[in-house]
């Protein structure tokens, strides 16, 4: 049995470092895969004497997640791995993680069909991000619960969508459900390709004896960076257009229309990502986002 692990580092390559400490000191063996996104930091030299149990994959430009992991993904089903996790590299593994996932992962099989799971996700001050996700009915754009809204008493618990932060399967559903979609290039892009799991008849589950601690959108700035906010706001839209119906399309429209009019005259630097966001949405404008919207602010620790 072998297991695959991609994570896409940029500009983070100590935080990349600290995530593959973390999977090798796990009872599981696995081959990283580690996909550079053209980073200036000096990643590369810090990467320059990986062992042999990871490969390093060097992007000529910044992929985001998707495209990154895409690269990774063709990878690893080219070399013949029968297992993939996906873990974003600001990621740190439970040692029994590994292992847990591939003894309860039988049990998610639903009529043969295979599914995808997730884990738990803490924070470093101890408090719970992701758990599980559920439908919000209105516009149809799901979101997570943490451990304060729900606990988890078995093994396996349906979600609408894992957390691309730590999603493991069998080289079979990703070779069923295609790779994520490079048009998101940050966010949704794991939850669009989860609900076009869904759409094939994986099940899509979140395993309680597996976890990770995430610094969350350690790349990205934290979850109030106008980075954030562009992807967050740009494609919520775009899922909303793959998968929502028109009736909670037009739900999710009004409320974007409403707080466009209130930040109408505002020009901070969340105001204009918001609003750039909308732009780019409605003129099909995909992929990475404008340089502006990587301007550095101060960044918020999850969960105050």
């Amino acid at each position: 049995m072998s297991v695959a692990a991609i994570t896409v580092n940029w500009n983070r390559g100590a935080l990349t470092l600290r995530c593959l400490d973390a999977l090798r000191a796990g009872s599981q063996a696995c081959h990283a895969y580690v996909v550079d996104n053209a980073s200036t930091d000096g990643s590369l030299e810090l990467f320059a004497t990986l062992p042999g149990d990871a490969t390093l994959i060097r992007n000529k430009v910044n992929r985001g997640w998707a495209g990154g992991n895409n690269v990774g993904l063709r990878r690893a089903l080219a070399d013949g791995h029968e297992f993939i996790f996906v873990l974003n590299n600001d990621a740190i593994v439970d040692p029994q993680t590994l292992g847990a996932l591939i003894e309860v992962y039988p049990q998610g099989a639903r009529d043969g069909i295979l599914p995808v799971l997730g884990m738990p996700e803490r924070h470093s001050d101890g408090s719970y991000g992701f758990v599980t996700a559920v439908d919000e009915p209105e516009t149809g754009v799901p979101y997570w619960l943490g451990r304060t809204e729900t606990k988890l008493t078995e093994a396996l618990s349906p979600t609408v969508y894992v957390h691309g932060a730590a999603m493991f399967a069998h080289r079979s559903v990703f070779e069923s459900v295609g790779y994520f979609d490079e048009r998101f290039f940050l966010c949704f892009d794991d939850t669009d390709w989860c609900f076009r799991a869904a759409k094939k008849g994986h099940p899509l589950l979140v395993a309680r004896d597996a976890a990770i601690d995430h610094d969350g959108s350690a790349t990205m700035g934290g979850f109030d960076s106008p980075l954030t906010i562009y992807f967050m706001t740009r494609n919520r839209l775009l899922f909303a257009e793959q998968h929502c119906a028109a009736k909670q399309r037009a739900a999710l429209a009004k409320t974007y229309e409403d707080y466009l009019r209130q930040i109408a005259d505002k020009t901070g630097a969340r105001a204009i990502a918001f609003k750039t966001a909308v732009a780019d949405y409605s003129a099909r404008r995909f992929g990475d986002c404008p340089a502006a919207m990587r301007a550095p602010v101060q960044r918020v620790t999850p969960g105050s």
